[in-house]
């Protein structure tokens, strides 16, 4: 201000307008709010702690918002976002709820500076001035740390997908049905692996250990004293072309069965006597006699051994 005797001349104005206070708080209407002071409303613009009162019957009542951008304690917070509430995470702030959550909205309110602790309470400094969050804001909250991609490229989410992409490869040469994504192919292959809980191995947590188990009791292949040793199907193949032959051709041809093991017992349930009193043959049928000996040997045998039925 001038005052006498300055050694240079001023010119001194009177202005009205002046410093009201620190902007630490402001005055606003609650409207149709309740409000109760210690807690926070986003009002009229303005998010803060209330420092006074107002019911819900009180329209458009003055009420004042301490909006000074320090630590503040709350325990208005999303109860499903408590494990999410961490130090360093941004919170925003739900207006239908009238809490705080770690889910993007409109409202950015600021960052916790201690987690929720089990009274569902956090520390958190409020944003300079909270603002609404535009749709690059929200944007960069849905796609996430880019850092955190675990592709070889992390400079962009285009080049990541491009990576991803690159490794899948071109969906037309699916040989699946479905060749219009990933997804739908995989859950072609599902569909008709079926339900692995129906699988006959002790071991049916998945098709390879199953298909382990079963490549386990079936040996060595090399082992195999057929031709053809380069799958069981070969070898067995080989056992009923050139061993066993065509059942058909048979002479004289089996009443019914189709098998080895079918044919056998159909001769056995002929029942095949032993030949009657071989000792009385003449002498001169000696050679007879030995021959019919040995033949009831072998039934006997066969009958021991349950492979012919006795008479």
């Amino acid at each position: 201000m001038a005052y006498k005797g300055q050694p240079f001349e001023s010119t001194v104005y009177h202005a009205a307008r002046a410093k009201i206070s620190d902007g630490k708080s402001v005055r606003v209407k609650s409207g149709s709010v309740a409000v109760d002071a210690g807690k926070f409303y986003l009002l009229e613009g303005f998010l803060g702690a209330a420092m006074t009162s107002a019911t819900a019957a009180e329209t458009d009542k003055e009420v004042i918002l301490n909006i000074e951008p320090a630590e503040y304690e709350t325990d208005q917070i999303k109860a499903d976002d408590k494990n999410s509430m961490t130090i360093g995470e941004n919170i925003y702030w739900d207006d239908s709820e009238k809490e705080f959550t770690v889910t993007a909205k409109a409202v950015y309110a600021g960052k916790i500076t201690a987690a929720a602790d089990e009274n569902d309470v956090i520390w958190f400094k409020l944003a300079e001035r909270p603002f609404a969050v535009d749709d690059v804001t929200i944007l960069s909250t849905q796609v996430g740390d880019i850092g955190s991609l675990t592709t070889t490229a992390k400079n962009a989410v285009v080049a990541a997908v491009n990576e991803v992409n690159g490794k899948a490869g071109d969906l037309t040469s699916l040989t699946t049905t479905a060749d219009a994504s990933l997804v739908a192919a995989v859950n072609e292959l599902d569909g008709n692996i079926g339900d692995l809980g129906s699988l006959d191995t002790t071991v049916d947590a998945s098709l390879v250990a199953a298909v382990n188990e079963l490549n386990g009791n079936i040996g060595d292949l090399t082992k195999l004293e057929t031709t053809a040793d380069a799958s069981l199907v070969a070898a067995v193949n080989e056992v009923v072309e050139d061993i066993i032959g065509d059942l058909t051709d048979l002479d004289p041809a089996p009443d019914a069965a189709t098998t080895v093991v079918g044919v056998f017992n159909e001769k056995v349930a002929e029942n095949v006597a032993e030949i009657a009193d071989a000792g009385s043959l003449t002498a001169d049928d000696t050679a007879v006699r030995a021959i019919a000996g040995k033949v009831n040997t072998i039934i006997e045998k066969l009958i021991a051994a349950k492979l012919m039925a006795a008479d």
